[in-house]
């Protein structure tokens, strides 16, 4: 019984050994520092923690293959087991430098295995972080950054900065997981174009390390804004102007037409915003377009490399029905009876073709009437002209004449017809002798209303001595108006005007010369002069009162040189006889002039000067005798001739035309002409016995009589 029962303890206890003794799981060591990064001073606590083992297994902690104990700074708590979990926590209460790169061990054995099971953690400085995210973004997107460190020990500091300035709004940090990980969410603006951003790890035992990442910040331009007229004027130079704003790059911009690229008339510029790094793109279009332009598609259109297709804006291009400008009518709204008028109507500028009529008495005219029509090839726009001729009666008198185009005020003229008034003529003399009754008449014809016609005297109207009679033709109704004035002439009407006067016409008048019957000049003197000849002429006016004052012109100048005068008045009849002499050397300049005896109220009395030069007789070189068949040459030569000698050379009296040649020459000193003609002739036996002759005008001929041989 003993020995069963022993037999039976041995047996399980046997069992129980074989299953219970396990060895204990590898043991991990977990930090449990201070809830920031620590720092010098702190407390850094490592938990070693083991998973099951039977029986329970013993921890122990080491430095460097040191042993640690409880010290000043060290703190080993003793092994806990909660379930089947077997910890111990080392403590540091202090945390110095002197910890940096030291290897920290803790050891699990429970006699199960022959070696200890240990789990190694290093103090050691983190790496330089790892910064992650896009480095080129589109302005106003909303991007993420990651930043992460996750080896070392001993978490740090960390911190993101934008061109070293710290990111306060968007970053988050996660040490959840065993390491540090910071989230940046940020969106972009143009202005950050360029930027450096920066994450940084700071740690009080270490030296900081950052990465960095320069971001490229895309802005997409503003949708292009494409402005300019669109109905359009042909041949008429028009603008436009395609702006397109914060584009980072800079947009490609073009202008098409129906899709086709414009190259002239284009100007671009851009102006760059250095502080939000944005480019403002303005591009004009200077073009004049034409009919063929209406309908057409005209775009702005902007490629950027944000954007997946080109932006575009675009006009429709219509062509302008272009206002007609209101007509304008010319020609003289005073018409005369039977007299053709011709009035004109022209309307400019217009598109469409403008339809105008002409009317009178608001009929329309159709007969005389002519049409043009002009397009300008370059705008596109009508000019459109019409043309009437007609002969006004007593009917059109009031009527309105008028240039009519559709919504457009009509130009118009009102008729006033009259005859085509005479300018009045007045006869009647204008030296009179005092006391000698005189008469004058005034007469105006054709007038229609009849004319208003008055005789005045020194600007008063004459009422004695008057008569008038008027005259109505029953074919044309025109009036002739007659009046007639009876008169003894005084002193005191000496110089006085007597005069027609008509409503709208200019007055006719006659200025009155009282006298004594006074005789017409005479003059006495040559009319063909000789240049340098000294040369005498007399004017010479008798039995004048008062004294003419009489004067002596050439070519309308009055003389004032070489000037002499002699009046005489008669005792016995009180009249006046006065001569004027001038003696004067003539010279180029006077020939045609005049020079004339002139007497106020008489009529002048002249002398056509002729001027000459003394010719002198020509002459002629070349031989009597010649050889048949040979080619021979007479010179014939006038000399100091004015004017200029008109001389010819004949052949038995034929005026020679072939084998001719002439030389004229104007001595610029003397003013007088050398003429020389020259002719080569090969004789034959016809010639022998004629005369080869110079012949000048009033001259004695030069000749030579030819012996043929």
């Amino acid at each position: 019984m003993i020995v069963k029962t022993a037999f039976f303890l041995f047996g399980l206890l046997s069992y129980v050994k074989t299953w219970e003794l396990r060895p204990p799981g590898y043991p991990s060591i977990t930090y449990q520092g201070h809830t920031n990064s620590p720092i010098t001073g702190h407390t850094v606590q490592l938990e070693c923690s083991s998973a099951g083992g039977m029986p329970t297994p013993n921890i122990t902690w080491y430095v460097d293959e040191r042993r640690l104990t409880n010290s000043i700074n060290i703190t080993v708590s003793p092994v806990t087991t909660t379930g089947d979990v077997t910890s111990s926590t080392l403590t540091i209460s202090h945390v110095t430098i002197g910890e940096h790169l030291q290897v920290f061990k803790c050891k699990v054995d429970n006699g199960v295995l022959q070696s200890d099971l240990v789990a190694t953690f290093y103090i050691v400085a983190p790496p330089a972080p790892a910064l992650t995210g896009k480095t080129n973004v589109l302005a106003g997107d909303v991007e993420t950054w990651f930043c992460s460190s996750t080896a070392g020990f001993l978490e740090p500091k960390m911190t993101m900065y934008l061109n070293n300035v710290p990111i306060q709004s968007g970053f988050t940090v996660d040490k959840s997981s065993g390491g540090v990980i910071g989230t940046l969410i940020w969106t972009a603006q143009s202005m950050n174009d360029g930027d450096q951003l920066t994450c940084k790890i700071e740690h009080d035992l270490f030296d900081a390390k950052s990465t960095s990442l320069m971001i490229a910040v895309q802005a997409t331009p503003d949708h292009p804004i494409f402005t300019g007229q669109t109905v359009f004027t042909p041949g008429q130079q028009q603008q436009w102007t395609c702006e397109s704003k914060g584009g980072n790059p800079e947009p490609d911009m073009t202008i098409t037409i129906n899709n086709n690229q414009i190259y002239s008339g284009i100007t671009s510029y851009e102006v760059k915003d250095t502080i939000t790094k944005t480019t403002d793109m303005t591009t004009t279009l200077n073009l004049a377009p034409s009919i063929a332009n209406d309908g057409d598609s005209l775009c702005c259109k902007v490629k950027h490399e944000t954007l997946s297709y080109k932006q575009s804006s675009c006009l429709i291009l219509q062509l302008a029905q272009v206002a007609t400008q209101p007509p304008t009518i010319s020609g003289s709204p005073l018409v005369f009876i039977g007299q053709s008028s011709q009035f004109s109507c022209t309307t400019l500028g217009g598109y469409q073709k403008p339809n105008m009529v002409m009317t009178i008495g608001g009929n329309d005219i159709t007969s005389g009437i002519s049409n043009q029509e002009t397009q300008d090839s370059n705008t596109q726009r009508w000019r459109v002209t019409q043309t009437v001729v007609m002969t006004a009666t007593a009917f059109n008198d009031g009527q309105k004449i008028c240039c009519e185009v559709p919504m457009l005020q009509p130009a118009c003229l009102t008729l006033a017809v009259q005859a085509s008034l005479q300018q009045a003529t007045i006869s009647g003399p204008t030296s009179v002798i005092s006391g000698q009754q005189t008469q004058w008449t005034c007469t105006t014809t054709n007038g229609y209303p009849k004319p208003n016609m008055m005789m005045t005297m020194g600007g008063v109207q004459i009422t004695n001595g008057f008569y008038s009679q008027e005259t109505q033709d029953s074919n044309t109704q025109t009036w002739t108006v007659t009046q007639n004035a009876i008169m003894n002439p005084t002193p005191i009407n000496d110089g006085q005007k007597i005069c027609c006067v008509v409503e709208t016409l200019q007055p006719v008048c006659r200025t009155l010369a009282v006298q004594v019957s006074l005789q017409t000049p005479t003059i006495v003197g040559p009319s063909n002069v000789i240049i340098g000849q000294s040369t005498q002429w007399t004017c010479t006016s008798s039995d004048g009162y008062p004294k003419p004052n009489m004067i002596m012109t050439l070519g309308g100048s009055t003389i004032t040189n070489g000037f002499t005068s002699q009046e005489y008045l008669n005792p016995n009849t009180n009249t006046w006889t006065v001569s004027q002499s001038v003696t004067m050397t003539p010279t180029a300049l006077n020939d045609g002039q005049k020079i004339c005896c002139q007497v106020p109220t008489l009529q002048p009395v002249c002398r056509t000067l002729a001027v000459q030069a003394s010719l002198q007789t020509p002459t002629i070189v070349g031989p009597s005798q010649v050889i048949i068949g040979q080619s021979t040459q007479w010179t014939c030569t006038s000399a100091d001739g004015y004017p200029k000698p008109n001389m010819i050379m004949t052949l038995e009296g034929s005026t020679i035309t072939n084998g001719f040649t002439s030389q004229e020459t104007l001595d610029s000193s003397t003013n007088l002409w050398t003429v020389t003609q020259s002719v080569v002739m090969t004789p034959t036996a016809l010639n022998a016995g004629q005369k080869i002759c110079c012949q000048v005008p009033t001259l004695q001929p030069v000749c030579r009589t030819l012996l043929v041989q």
